[in-house]
């Protein structure tokens, strides 16, 4: 369960500022990347 909230927060779906154009620190480098599926890389 833990492991999916990590990959859910990578995917930025708990992000409480969706339209503040602000990225969380987990994944800065993808702010207008957004991937339909869990980055397999980690």
């Amino acid at each position: 369960m833990q492991n999916r909230s990590m990959e859910e927060k990578e995917m930025g779906f708990p992000i409480p500022f969706p339209g503040n154009g602000h990225p969380r620190p987990h994944f800065p480098e993808r702010p207008q990347q957004p991937q339909p599926a869990p980055a397999p890389r980690r």
